[in-house]
C-alpha cells in the first residue's frame, strides 16, 4: 500500500501540538494520562494511513514499553507538585518533553509500519533505541511547532482586534449618518431645505 508520508507528518505534528497542550495541565500525573490518550489517538490515525489494524491495547503496550517508564517523563510531572516554582518549571519542561516524546514514539511506530503492518511483532528493543535517538530532535520539533502556534494565535488575536475596531468604526459611521439624515428630515419639514436640496444632501450621506 502506498502511504502519503506528508499526511503522516501532518498527523504527527498535529498530535505533538495537542500533547504539548496536555503537558501544560497543572495536575501531577493527570498530564501524563492526557498525553498518553492523545498519543494513542495518533497511533490509531497513523495505522489508518498505513492500512494497518489498530489495537489500543497493543498501542498502549508499545508506548509504555519504549517511553512510559522514563524518569525524565515522570520527573517533570511530579515537579508540578512543588508549590509555586514547581508548577512553573514542571509545566514548562513537561510541555516540550510531551511533544518530544510524541515525536519519538511516532518515529519508532512509523519505522515499524514501514516494514510490517502487524503491531504484534513490534521490536520493543529497537523501538527503545529509536525513541532515545529521536528525543533530542523531537525537542527541537516541539519548540518549533510551539513557536509557530504562538505566532499563529497572536496573529489571529491581532486580526480579531482589528476587525472588532473596524466594525466599531463602521457602527459609529452608520450612527452618524442616521443622525444626519434625521437632521435633514427636520430641516426639510421646517422649510429650511427644499425637496431638491434634501434629496441632494441625502444622496451624499448615503454614498458614505
Amino acid at each position: 500500500m502506498s502511504v502519503d508520508k506528508s499526511k503522516v507528518r501532518a498527523i504527527i505534528n498535529h498530535h505533538i501540538i495537542l500533547t504539548m497542550g496536555a503537558g501544560a495541565i497543572p495536575i501531577p500525573l493527570a498530564d501524563i494520562a492526557a498525553v498518553t490518550a492523545i498519543q494513542l489517538e495518533m497511533l490509531k490515525s497513523i495505522c489508518e494511513e498505513y492500512g494497518a489494524d489498530y489495537s489500543k491495547k497493543i498501542g498502549r503496550s508499545i508506548i509504555m514499553s519504549i517511553a512510559g517508564n522514563t524518569l525524565v517523563r515522570f520527573g517533570a510531572s511530579f515537579a508540578k507538585g512543588i508549590p509555586g516554582i514547581g508548577t512553573l518549571l514542571g509545566g514548562g519542561a513537561q510541555v516540550i518533553l510531551s511533544g518530544a516524546s510524541t515525536f519519538a514514539i511516532a518515529q519508532a511506530f512509523v519505522w515499524h509500519l514501514d516494514k510490517s503492518s502487524n503491531l504484534e511483532d513490534f521490536d520493543v528493543e529497537e523501538g527503545k533505541k529509536i525513541y532515545k535517538a529521536e528525543m533530542e530532535k523531537g525537542k527541537e520539533v516541539a519548540k518549533s511547532l510551539k513557536e509557530e502556534k504562538e505566532e499563529e494565535t497572536a496573529t489571529e488575536q491581532t486580526d480579531a482586534a482589528e476587525k472588532l475596531t473596524e466594525n466599531d468604526e463602521k457602527t459609529e459611521n452608520k450612527a452618524d449618518i442616521y443622525e444626519q439624515l434625521e437632521k435633514l428630515g427636520r430641516l426639510k419639514e421646517t422649510g429650511v431645505l427644499t425637496e431638491e436640496e434634501f434629496l441632494r444632501e441625502k444622496e451624499k450621506l448615503l454614498d458614505r
